[in-house]
C-alpha cells in the first residue's frame, strides 16, 4: 500500500510542472501576453524590451541543433550567470531619424554601437544594476529597426518589479528616461523546458 501512495505522489508532484516543446517554449516567451515582451510607444517612436531566459537564450544558439539533458544543459549554463535583455527601437512612421546626412548616421550608428550600454540599467528594489555590455546589431538602416541585445548582473529578484531604464542621450527624442516594468512572477514562473 505504501509504495501505491509513494508512485501516486510523484505521479501528482511530477504533473503539477508545466514542461513546454521547444516551439511551444520559444513562443511562450516571444508572446507579449506571458508579461516577457513589453512594448510602448513614445510619440512615433516604439520601445519593446523582451527578457530572455537562459533556456531561451541556449535555443537560440542551438539553432535547432539536437542535444540530449546534458549536452543542452552545459550550453544553458554559459547564460545562467546574468540577466538578458533584447531592445528594439523603430518607428511607426517609418523612419527613425527621419532624413539625416550619412555623415550623422555614421556618428549615431557608433555611438549605438560602442555607447548604448552606458545609457541603459535595470532597478531590483533598491540595487541599480548597470547594462555589462550590448550588442548592436546593424542592419544597415535596413527597416530603421535598432536592435540590441543586453547584459546585467544577475541578482535575486527582491521586489514585484524588475525596471529597465534607458535614458536618451543618443536619438534625440526628447524622453529623457524610457521605462518599463517586467513582473518578477512573468520571470519566476516560466515553464521548464522539455529536450
Amino acid at each position: 500500500m505504501k509504495y501505491l501512495i509513494y508512485v501516486f505522489s510523484i505521479l501528482i508532484l511530477g504533473s503539477c510542472t508545466t514542461r513546454l516543446e521547444t516551439k511551444e517554449y520559444v513562443e511562450y516567451v516571444r508572446n507579449p501576453k506571458n508579461g516577457l515582451v513589453i512594448r510602448n510607444s513614445f510619440g512615433d517612436m516604439v520601445v519593446e524590451i523582451q527578457y530572455e531566459p537562459s533556456d531561451y537564450l541556449a535555443l537560440k544558439e542551438l539553432r535547432g541543433i539536437k542535444l540530449n539533458d546534458a549536452e543542452f544543459a552545459k550550453v544553458k549554463e554559459r547564460f545562467q550567470d546574468y540577466i538578458y535583455f533584447k531592445t528594439e527601437i523603430y518607428s511607426n512612421r517609418g523612419m527613425l531619424f527621419g532624413s539625416i546626412d550619412s555623415l550623422t548616421k555614421e556618428s549615431y550608428d557608433s555611438q549605438l554601437k560602442f555607447h548604448f550600454n552606458d545609457y541603459a540599467y535595470l532597478v531590483n528594489c533598491s540595487d541599480t544594476l548597470k547594462c555589462l555590455m550590448s550588442q548592436y546589431d546593424n542592419t544597415g538602416g535596413v527597416g530603421d529597426r535598432y536592435s540590441f541585445e543586453m547584459i546585467f548582473e544577475k541578482k535575486e529578484l527582491l521586489s514585484d518589479s524588475l525596471k529597465f531604464h534607458f535614458q536618451d542621450k543618443l536619438m534625440r527624442t526628447g524622453i529623457e528616461d524610457f521605462n518599463f516594468s517586467i513582473s518578477t512572477d512573468a520571470i519566476k514562473n516560466i515553464p521548464d523546458f522539455k529536450i
